[in-house]
């Protein structure tokens, strides 16, 4: 492919050179090798049944998938279709097949066998930062380990800092001399508000903390399938080694606009 590009004052032309089945199969590896691997079991009617060695973007999560090992049996059951003039049953399978969640490179390096101009442009500026961190399912569990640790104690200490605000509040009504049914009054708004706004604080904790837990049951789940992940970037070194830039011409911008 051919890529211009400025350079201070000059236009440059570079001739880009790789091999698109080479880094297919680069991308497979580092999905496989460095990815995040699930086992996925799902019953889905037959026309969305994923398809061995492909890839997929989940637009939800941002996240790219390469999927593999497809297998599928009809599970019995059966599901309603539509079409433009009439309803119609349709059979369900059960599918069992390797779902790895892929490290940004996968993407980058199909953005390249796509001529992607901002991924081209990146091999220039060499900033390869994003594409060269991917953490492990282990590190993932210990960070999370860290943040269920962190927002225990800062709810707690955010609790704490509401109990004695509102304790405050109760001994400034307390110590105030007023009429005894109007004090009764505000003592039981006071009460009501206190339970409210802690039940508010519980309830969020709460949610918030299943969330974490359920992330952290679900890598627990998969820790076994990945203690051989790789770190990714290694894979970078291997994907420039894939890729010949070649400069073939330059000329200067001033007479770049003369000729024009």
């Amino acid at each position: 492919m051919i890529y211009f590009q400025n350079n201070g004052n000059e236009r440059e032309k570079y001739e880009i050179e790789f091999d698109y089945k080479q880094l297919d199969e680069l991308a497979k590896k580092v999905a496989k090798k460095c990815g995040e691997l699930s086992i996925v079991h799902d019953e889905r009617k037959l026309c969305y049944v994923p398809r061995s060695d492909s890839y997929s973007m989940d637009t939800k999560s941002d996240t790219y998938h390469y999927i593999t090992d497809v297998k599928t049996k009809k599970s019995g059951n059966k599901a309603k279709e539509w079409d433009h003039y009439d309803e119609y049953e349709v059979d369900l399978y059960f599918c069992d097949y390797n779902d790895y969640i892929c490290p940004e490179l996968v993407n980058f390096i199909k953005k390249i066998t796509y001529e992607d101009k901002d991924a081209i442009r990146k091999l220039f500026t060499k900033d390869f930062k994003s594409i060269s961190k991917f953490p492990t399912v282990k590190e993932k569990i210990e960070q999370l380990k860290e943040e269920i640790s962190a927002h225990q104690q800062e709810y707690t200490s955010r609790k704490n800092e509401r109990v004695e605000a509102l304790n405050r509040r109760y001994n400034e009504m307390t110590e105030k001399p007023l009429n005894i049914e109007k004090q009764i009054r505000q003592l039981k708004e006071w009460a009501s508000q206190t339970e409210k706004e802690l039940a508010e604080m519980d309830k969020k904790y709460t949610t918030e903390k299943e969330e974490l837990n359920n992330r952290l049951s679900h890598l627990i789940s998969i820790e076994a399938l990945n203690e051989n992940q790789e770190d990714v970037s290694k894979y970078v070194i291997e994907l420039l080694s894939l890729i010949e830039i070649r400069l073939i011409d330059k000329i200067s911008l001033d007479e770049k606009r003369i000729s024009i």
